[in-house]
């Protein structure tokens, strides 16, 4: 989990990549790793005043997607946990949909988007 006064960095995603190589190395032959990283981006700005604002720029969502990581937001963080909360009977079902994911999660990324 990342914070950041402004959007997102592609260093971030390298520092996540590197956690991911070296969960690999400690682990050995036939482990796997995800990446994941949820970044709270302009976290000294009101919510009501980020929209619109980028979030995870083309060279950090680049890099991700090369290296097949999942970004979320720490507010569709928040959002599933309420969903969840609601539904727990869909927490496996989005764990697979985030463990699937390359790139940006689509989920949750609407105040009222409760799929």
């Amino acid at each position: 989990m990342k914070g950041r006064t402004k959007s997102g960095k592609e260093e971030d995603s390298r520092q996540l990549e590197v956690w991911v190589s070296e969960y690999l190395l400690e682990h050995g032959e036939g482990s796997s790793c995800k990446g994941i990283l949820f970044l709270n981006a302009y976290c000294d700005t009101p919510l009501s005043e980020r929209k619109g604002k980028t979030i995870f720029p083309d060279g950090m969502l680049w890099y991700s997607v090369s290296n097949e990581h999942c970004l979320i937001t720490t507010t569709q963080l928040l959002r599933l946990y309420y969903h969840l909360q609601q539904h727990p009977e869909a927490k496996e079902k989005l764990i697979e949909e985030m463990f699937a994911t390359v790139g940006v999660f689509q989920k949750f990324t609407e105040p009222d988007a409760i799929e």
